[in-house]
């Protein structure tokens, strides 16, 4: 696995070639994994603060349950913050597995202009993120709030589904990643280089 991480990362811009299923497969876990790192060390701070306020207020007798409404208020911002981590790391992933994913592509034959959907979608899915961060943490604070009255909160909920359905553009790109991706060599050389299991890096 270290082998196909470090013949990935070497081949950030090499766009030639071909690489095969193991070594591209093993990169993409190896950038899964990192993202769900980073994401748990972006989300710390949220956890702290939660369990902090949910501490105070049973140390003063207080009911924790009643109290998180006020709490995740707060924490609004936070979640502001960690949405804009998430978005900036699943950009540098994408770049990161542009190239091992054309010369994926080439490997099972096909071109490695397919790559562009993903990219597309992934640039979607980030610029609309990106641009409803604001409307976020209203829909946040708008929840929380019906929640705290008692009121309804379908609107609210409605809203949030919207955004979430819109989201859903970049599984169009994880489609393809995952179809291409999956396929098997070509036998033999073909127009993009020579059959690379005999050059694979070996699995660790």
């Amino acid at each position: 696995m270290l082998n196909a991480i470090k013949h990935c990362m070497g081949n950030l811009t090499n766009f030639a070639g071909r690489d095969p299923r193991t070594t591209f497969w093993f990169f993409v876990l190896f950038l899964f994994i990192a993202q769900v790192v980073i994401a748990q060390i972006a989300a710390i701070p949220i956890y702290v603060a939660t369990f902090q306020g949910a501490f105070e207020a049973a140390s003063q007798g207080g009911d924790p349950a009643a109290t998180a409404p006020t709490i995740m208020a707060g924490l609004a911002g936070e979640f502001g913050t960690l949405a804009l981590v998430n978005i900036l790391v699943g950009v540098i992933a994408a770049l990161l597995l542009l190239a091992a994913f054309v010369r994926r592509l080439h490997d099972a034959g096909f071109s490695g202009w397919i790559a562009a959907i993903p990219l597309a979608t992934q640039a979607f899915n980030s610029a609309y993120a990106y641009n409803s961060l604001g409307r976020l943490e209203e829909l946040t604070n708008a929840v929380l709030a019906e929640s705290a009255s008692g009121g309804s909160q379908m609107n609210a909920y409605a809203a949030q589904a919207q955004m979430d359905a819109l989201g859903l553009v970049g599984y169009i790109g994880y489609a393809v990643i995952i179809g291409f991706g999956v396929l098997k060599s070509q036998d033999g050389a073909n127009r993009y280089g020579p059959n690379p299991h005999g050059a694979e890096p070996a699995a660790d």
